[in-house]
């Protein structure tokens, strides 16, 4: 079962358009979640989780969290680089790293927003692993392996090791990876952690 915040009927009103790379991702989400009647998942877009503008949340109850940022980039107007990703036609603008913007969400969820979660983070390091950061590249395929390109610019971040990426051409195969309920041996959301999430 999926539950979609804001609706398809209320996404209509807003008054930014979602990007062609959100409009993806979202109709990806939905093929292939509803085709898992084990899994119950809420979907939402464009949240805003006390100033936070992340993408996409998706939060399913009694498992996890997938924070999920977007981006429209086309590869060939950027070089990838320490600083982040350098728009070739203006050397000296560069993007933050798609996956540092999702990884400071992710440390917000766990330091500002949820005590809970904190708590069991000073108490095994594997609890980080009950938010996993995903990075969709609506113009990018899988064949430019970008996460190793990242990890090299940016030495090994352990944030990594909790991030999965997604492509324009990435297939169920890789959404089953992404999206899995396995917890590596910790235990799910709990009542509470869930409540105070979906409280934001």
């Amino acid at each position: 079962m999926i539950t979609q915040y804001p609706s398809k009927e209320e996404m209509n009103n807003f008054k930014t358009e979602l990007m062609p790379g959100e409009k993806s991702i979202i109709n990806k989400l939905v093929n292939f979640f509803q085709n898992k009647k084990d899994r119950n998942v809420e979907i939402y877009i464009q949240p805003n989780i006390n100033g936070l503008h992340p993408d996409i949340i998706v939060l399913e109850k009694n498992c996890k969290v997938w924070i999920v940022e977007v981006k429209d980039y086309h590869l060939k107007h950027y070089n990838i680089t320490k600083n982040g990703w350098q728009l070739k036609r203006d050397n000296n603008v560069y993007q933050k790293f798609p996956f540092r913007q999702v990884s400071n969400y992710k440390r917000c969820f766990y330091e500002l927003l949820c005590p809970e979660l904190a708590i069991r983070l000073v108490q095994d390091e594997k609890n980080y692993g009950l938010i996993k950061n995903v990075v969709y590249f609506h113009n990018i395929t899988k064949n430019e392996d970008l996460k190793n390109r990242e990890q090299k610019c940016l030495s090994g971040d352990k944030d990594l090791k909790y991030t999965e990426y997604l492509f324009s051409d990435s297939d169920n195969t890789d959404f089953e990876k992404c999206f899995s309920k396995y917890l590596n041996g910790i235990l799910p959301l709990q009542e509470k952690e869930y409540n105070t999430l979906t409280r934001f």
